[in-house]
């Protein structure tokens, strides 16, 4: 992996290669709060700092799915894992 510059604003293609993964992931990792990262104009972009933080973050963590991510960011932001239910009553 090249070296990241924590200042540096990475663009989806940048961060396509630097994860290792496509597009629709990586929005999903932003969407699910794993990955911070900010839109500006039409695309997204993330600074070499929160990449780390992701790396950081998500060390030991499969998230190799939709659900997995969506899990995965629920345990980081301390969430609940499952729904909500109403008792019959």
């Amino acid at each position: 992996m090249e070296e990241l510059q924590e200042l540096k604003l990475y663009r989806m293609p940048e961060m396509e290669k630097l994860l290792g993964t496509d597009r629709h992931t990586i929005v999903k990792l932003i969407n699910s709060g794993l990955l911070k990262a900010r839109k500006m104009g039409h695309g997204w972009r993330s600074s070499g700092q929160e990449i780390k933080e992701f790396y950081a973050t998500t060390a030991g963590m499969d998230i190799s799915n939709e659900n997995k991510i969506i899990l995965a960011g629920q345990q980081k932001s301390g969430r609940s894992t499952t729904p909500n239910r109403k008792a019959n009553g």
